[in-house]
């Protein structure tokens, strides 16, 4: 108990004399939270009665004022004004009317940015790579009765049965998907059953071979009901951040995805899929990416590995054909960072980072192209809600940009079309 007394001293005469680091700061903040404010003021007045060393000096404190100086025109200022101050109430009342709805205006974005500042740099201190709890865990359920089924932190045990299929959510948040023998009174009203996301939920799902899917929001996971007892079959359309384990070197796990399909048994990795684009970046473990009617595919085998289905002129053919694309060395840990409690993005290009934010917060960009291309981000941003840091730190790199309810638009014409609307940059 002593020696952590002493230490806990030690960081708070850190703290007093500017020299704490970036992670002593955020232990001391952690240390602080335990302590009744009481107690934390007597240590801090111990630790300041036994220093040797002065404080850091502040703004103004080897500044000193001539008051004698000060006292004869304050006096002069007086006697100036005496003679004047009722006829100019009127118009002072006025004047401060309008200065104060200035003002106010003025503190509302000054606030704003100065609260965007501390809670950034705060929350880039305390970023680390902890995942949201499985405890969090939640989607709807398309089972075959023609409703949605909502499946949340309330929602214990088994769920429903289709089939030979159970779906039931574990006391830890994980939704199992496992294989048990058919109700004798039950035949399926469809092939498959459908997992979806909605805006600012993320699903983990453990499918009936072992294999783990933790799915981002605004997702759609495709699962027939009619599986092997070793391979599973998925269709994802969305995104996700995949683990299969393979624990007997039996299993596989098939990813149908758009313009394609991907291949493992044992990898971890994380994977888009929408309309336009089907990409799949590597952590560990062996992927394999086959593009649609294409026999051979693209091998990744190597962590930041990166493929991708994209359409390239063909020069044999004369048109555009869909084609695998191989890239090394790229970072895992940015592309995964929606799996975390806090985000944390550096130097991030903004059309990537409002890919990411509209997906999770679900609103929608108008046109892409609006988007400036010279101005990348770096914020920290809780999984919580986050949308006045994410306009604080547009605005803090001096982008406008027009909402309208759930509309983003960063083209000048609506900008200018409608003032009030738009959120604009710092000056």
């Amino acid at each position: 108990m002593e020696q952590n007394t002493r230490y806990i001293k030690e960081l708070i005469k850190k703290d007093l004399l500017d020299k704490l680091t970036a992670d002593e700061r955020v232990i001391l903040d952690a240390i602080r939270r335990q302590y009744d404010p009481e107690e934390y003021d007597d240590l801090e007045v111990e630790v300041l009665s036994s220093m040797e060393e002065p404080l850091p000096l502040g703004p103004l404190d080897d500044w000193h004022p001539d008051m004698d100086k000060i006292i004869k025109r304050g006096r002069a200022i007086e006697r100036r004004t005496r003679n004047t101050r009722w006829t100019k109430y009127t118009a002072a009342a006025v004047a401060l009317l309008v200065l104060t709805a200035t003002a106010l205006n003025w503190l509302e974005w000054t606030a704003l940015d100065l609260d965007f500042e501390w809670r950034n740099r705060n929350l880039l201190q305390q970023a680390s790579k902890k995942d949201i709890p499985f405890g969090e865990s939640s989607c709807l359920l398309y089972a075959g009765d023609s409703t949605w089924i909502e499946i949340n932190r309330e929602s214990k045990g088994k769920i429903t049965q289709v089939g030979n299929l159970l779906i039931a959510r574990a006391d830890d948040g994980v939704l199992h998907i496992s294989q048990a023998a058919a109700e004798a009174q039950q035949t399926p009203k469809l092939d498959h059953i459908y997992l979806y996301t909605k805006p600012r939920q993320q699903c983990v799902v453990q499918l009936h071979n072992g294999a783990r899917l933790r799915i981002n929001a605004q997702t759609y996971l495709e699962y027939p009901i009619m599986q092997s007892a070793d391979t599973a079959f998925i269709r994802l359309t969305g995104e996700a951040y995949v683990e299969a384990y393979n624990k007997n070197n039996k299993e596989m796990l098939h990813i149908a995805i758009n313009k394609g399909k991907i291949w493992t048994q044992k990898a971890s990795f994380y994977i888009r899929s929408n309309t336009d684009e089907s990409k799949i970046m590597l952590r560990d473990g062996i992927a394999t990416l086959y593009a649609e009617n294409k026999i051979k595919g693209l091998r990744l085998t190597q962590c930041g590995d990166f493929g991708a289905i994209t359409k390239l002129l063909s020069p044999k053919e004369g048109t555009a054909v869909d084609t695998l694309i191989l890239a090394h060395n790229q970072d895992i840990e940015q592309a995964k960072q929606w799996t975390h409690k806090i985000r944390k993005y550096n130097d991030m290009p903004l059309t990537a980072f409002m890919h990411e934010m509209s997906r999770w917060e679900g609103f929608t960009i108008k046109n892409w192209d609006c988007i400036p291309k010279d101005k990348p981000i770096t914020i920290a941003i809780p999984h919580t809600g986050g949308m006045d840091l994410i306009w604080a730190a547009i605005r803090e790199r001096g982008v406008p940009l027009y909402q309208k309810n759930t509309l983003i638009s960063f083209c000048e014409e609506d900008i200018r079309k409608d003032t009030k609307l738009a959120i604009a940059p710092d000056n």
